[in-house]
């Protein structure tokens, strides 16, 4: 239904840190899209993951509901 791709490659440490915040926002009851946002704008304050280059390289394709 949904492909979650990246467009180059990032650090591992920064992957697992968007992708566990992203499945438990979505395991959590928000839609796919909610639960994307609200990952990458986690990432987003983080200290060590705050560069777009970490987590903008990731796009959520498909069924986003």
């Amino acid at each position: 239904e949904t492909v979650l791709a990246s467009h180059w490659p990032v650090s591992d440490e920064a992957t697992r840190q968007l992708m566990t915040e992203f499945i438990r926002r979505w395991r959590g009851g928000e839609s796919r899209l909610e639960a994307w946002r609200g990952a990458q704008l986690a990432l987003l304050k983080s200290d060590k993951f705050s560069h777009p280059y970490f987590w903008s390289a990731f796009t959520l394709t498909g069924q986003w509901r």
